[in-house]
């Protein structure tokens, strides 16, 4: 088999790229191979925006596409989600539990919801929207002024019931106030479940088997995408992928505080968690004053 020439912004003397032109590659997949460098060039050559790079890009919101560019790019961290993120939901509970007592109002759930009588996917949806109730006020691209924990909540994930007007839901969706991209997670009873979840780009909805596997396809766009994110994404950043910031990846900026999460034995310890939480926290907040990306 011949050896496929790798394509790059060199060779394509900076020409636009249009998927249609190279079919005689058997794949999509094949395709993203030969194009992801010039893709990523492309993206971080400029402040571009997100409708800027989907109409260079349009495939990328195709199924699988987003995951396929991450893991060619950090082939090491792809699957950290799934490894880590089992052994994280206790302890991300405990600490968020404790440092917001009013929890239960907060995230809009029952007063009578006790802990030890949620299921095991039960336990996982609520360790993750807990995590921005962590990072409240870190929001990044939000409307002028303070935003309110339900508005980060929805930020990161936006739950609904299963009844919903998509189309009048994303043309309503405004990215000056709600960073794009999002998960959006529809459920019968609001409360801890999730029956259908998205990934909201650009006002499109891009189903995903999961509210996990949405999470992780969201994270993962951020980084494709080189957008900025808000506060409850750099725990995902260094807890989780233990990927570069944002000012390592847009400004060649070396990071000076690392999490080190590299087994699954490491993350049971609750305190362990906490240090890394207070670690992205105290990132965030260097980040936004002095290279303001707030």
């Amino acid at each position: 088999m011949a050896k496929t020439k790798r394509i790059t912004s060199q060779r394509l003397n900076g020409s636009k790229i249009m998927w249609s032109l190279l079919t005689r590659y058997r794949s999509t997949w094949r395709y993203m191979y030969v194009t992801a460098d010039y893709q990523r060039d492309w993206i971080k050559n400029k402040e571009r925006t997100v409708a800027e790079i989907l109409q260079e890009f349009p495939r990328l919101l195709d199924s699988n596409m987003i995951e396929e560019d991450y893991r060619l790019a950090y082939p090491l961290s792809t699957d950290s989600l799934y490894n880590r993120w089992s052994a994280m939901v206790d302890p991300i509970i405990e600490y968020g539990t404790r440092m917001c007592p009013l929890w239960k109002e907060t995230l809009e759930l029952p007063q009578d919801m006790t802990l030890d009588k949620l299921t095991k996917d039960q336990k996982s949806i609520l360790a993750l929207i807990i995590v921005p109730v962590v990072f409240e006020g870190n929001s990044k691209k939000r409307a002028a002024g303070r935003s309110t924990i339900k508005d980060v909540v929805g930020f990161f994930i936006d739950r609904y019931w299963d009844i919903i007007n998509m189309p009048q839901y994303l043309k309503e969706v405004d990215p000056k106030t709600h960073p794009q991209p999002f998960v959006l997670s529809l459920s019968s009873a609001i409360h801890l479940e999730s029956r259908n979840a998205f990934i909201i780009i650009e006002k499109q909805a891009i189903p995903q088997p999961s509210i996990l596997k949405a999470v992780d396809v969201c994270y993962k766009a951020h980084y494709i995408l080189d957008c900025e994110y808000q506060g409850a994404w750099t725990f995902f950043e260094k807890c989780v992928y233990q990927s570069q910031c944002f000012a390592e990846r847009r400004m060649g900026l070396p990071c000076t505080q690392k999490c080190s999460l590299n087994t699954a034995a490491d993350v049971q310890c609750t305190q362990h968690v906490f240090s890394c939480i207070f670690k992205a926290t105290r990132r965030v907040w260097i980040s936004s004053r002095c290279f303001n990306l707030f």
